[in-house]
């Protein structure tokens, strides 16, 4: 009984995960796997599955109204015989009215917006799906190397894509139809009309069978999701075969073993709450412990080179140098902490797999740690991995650009609003003032 066996796999579990993390500790390993682990989604534990315009025209208009009125006050305060007012102040048209961007170019905008997200999803989950075996063989081989994998397995993470593809179209369709279920079950009820009542009795009615519907859904692929990250995968890059092959292969071999199979799916959800907690854990203690260390650092010196030294420049200086280290080592620290808990997962689904009456065993991992291909250009694994990387910062910088550009122009008309006021003022202050024309009655 595989039952029985549980407390060894366990422990071989453990103990393949210290020797591939700590003996020898090599903290160039330990980032290789972290960033290996990030884009096969193994942080997860296993369960991965607009501005103003028309800048140039509100100028020339501001420059145009200011010419004018300066004019046309000089003009009045020349003419003889008559008495010149205070000029009004002619305010500028409403910025808002100069600044309408063209609808044909609000829908450009949005429509590559869109197709830069659609693009940016598409090489991500292609990522996903190459680095997911690239993981895998990582964690049998007890090795950090990437380009080598990335290529012997080109084939099984390529037919991994595209089913991941048609796997989330269909996923998404089921979920998009229980939700236009329940509108169209609300919407025949008439509970959009005027004067609907609403109770609970009401909402039951018109939802409680796509809301069934929806959890049924979201059970499946949670169960989907685990047999093919943690067995499915394992048999593609044993074999070396498609994705549905495996599929088909690995679905009669849990057929065939029910029992293991239901103890294996409560067993992993149970280490992922227990994963998950741990990590919560130690993520708060780390963010407390950075905080007490950041106030401690730069409290000091703030102190010191600031209320006794007087000297603010020399404490900017400190504060960079000392900020870069300390940012980087909680970056490192955030973006590793997950990395044991992930080898495990990834190591106990490995051995229980084996340990099942599933076909494979510790000669068929050996003989796949021989498998190598020859190492190809880097620069077709490292372009769409430089992709997705830039990608949000570029989109982050973009967008504070978006929101930046727009109040630097506003503030910039206000500005030179104010100093044609300005100046007009100034122009009927110095105009001369007016002769009274001369009394012609005798």
């Amino acid at each position: 009984m595989l039952s029985s066996r549980l407390g060894v796999i366990l422990g071989t579990s453990f103990s393949k995960t210290g020797e591939i993390l700590f003996r020898p500790f090599s903290a160039k390993k330990w980032l290789k796997l972290a960033f290996i682990g990030f884009f096969a989604g193994a942080m997860s534990f296993g369960f991965n599955l607009g501005g103003q315009g028309g800048d140039s025209a509100s100028t020339k208009k501001v420059e145009t109204t200011a010419s004018t009125s300066v004019s046309t006050t000089t003009a009045v305060a020349k003419a003889p015989g008559t008495v010149t007012a205070a000029p009004a102040v002619s305010s500028p048209s409403s910025p808002a009215k100069n600044s309408q961007v063209p609808a044909g170019k609000v829908w450009l905008l949005i429509a590559a917006v869109v197709a830069g997200v659609v693009i940016f999803m598409l090489v991500l989950s292609w990522l996903n799906a190459r680095f997911t075996f690239v993981w895998f063989s990582a964690i049998v081989r007890n090795e950090s190397s990437i380009v080598e994998p990335f290529h012997r397995h080109r084939k099984e993470g390529n037919s991994f894509f595209l089913a991941s593809l048609v796997i989330g179209a269909i996923f998404f369709a089921l979920a998009g139809s229980t939700v236009f279920w329940g509108l169209f079950n609300a919407l025949s009820g008439g509970a959009f009309k005027p004067g609907f009542a609403w109770s609970f009795a009401s909402a039951l009615r018109f939802f409680v069978g796509p809301l069934v519907s929806l959890i049924v859904i979201l059970i499946v692929t949670f169960v989907l999701s685990v047999a093919i990250n943690h067995f499915v995968v394992m048999v593609m890059a044993m074999d070396r075969i498609s994705f549905w092959p495996a599929l088909r292969k690995t679905f009669g071999i849990l057929g065939a073993n029910l029992k293991e199979t239901l103890i294996f799916f409560v067993l992993i959800f149970a280490f992922w709450i227990a994963a998950s907690a741990l990590f919560l854990a130690l993520v708060i203690a780390f963010i407390i412990a950075a905080i007490l260390v950041g106030l401690l650092v730069f409290g000091v010196g703030f102190f010191v080179i600031v209320s006794i030294l007087k000297l603010k420049w020399a404490f900017v200086f400190y504060a960079v140098v000392c900020a870069v280290p300390f940012i980087l080592s909680v970056a490192l620290f955030l973006f590793c902490a997950a990395l044991p808990m992930a080898v495990f997962f990834r190591r106990f689904s490995v051995e229980y797999f084996c340990a099942m009456n599933s076909g494979y065993g510790p000669e068929n991992l050996a003989q796949y740690g021989l498998q190598r291909c020859d190492e190809r250009s880097r620069r077709f694994l490292w372009f769409p991995v430089a992709f997705v990387t830039l990608l949000p910062i570029v989109a982050i910088l973009g967008l504070l650009a978006a929101i930046a550009i727009p109040n630097f122009v506003r503030a910039r008309d206000q500005a030179r609003s104010q100093a044609l006021a300005g100046s007009q003022k100034a122009a009927a202050v110095s105009a001369p003032a007016p002769v009274p024309a001369a009394n012609t009655k005798q």
